[in-house]
């Protein structure tokens, strides 16, 4: 997986990164979760599917291997996890 980042991204993008590159041995056992002000479920993006990310100054584009590719603004972004795949639990909708 690339992994990209402007040097104006947010500050907590360097934690985000920090432990991006740690993980980046076993990267396909994680997943990137993103809990949006607007949503009551979290959005998730498996690592081993995900291309690249980058962090720009003020949105993280994701690419994925299937070919979708999603953008997502810090300002509506209220937390971010990663979280190791088997602990990710689908609840589904309901």
């Amino acid at each position: 997986m690339k992994l990209g980042m402007n040097e104006r991204a947010p500050l907590i993008i360097n934690n985000v990164k920090e432990v991006l590159d740690k993980i980046k041995d076993k990267i396909n056992d994680f997943a990137l979760s993103f809990q949006l002000n607007y949503h009551e479920a979290n959005t998730i993006f498996y690592l081993r599917k995900v291309d690249e990310i980058y962090f720009d100054e003020y949105w993280i584009k994701i690419s994925q291997s299937n070919g979708t590719v999603a953008f997502f603004n810090y300002d509506f972004i209220l937390e971010y996890c990663i979280i190791n795949a088997d602990d990710v639990i689908d609840l589904g909708v309901v």
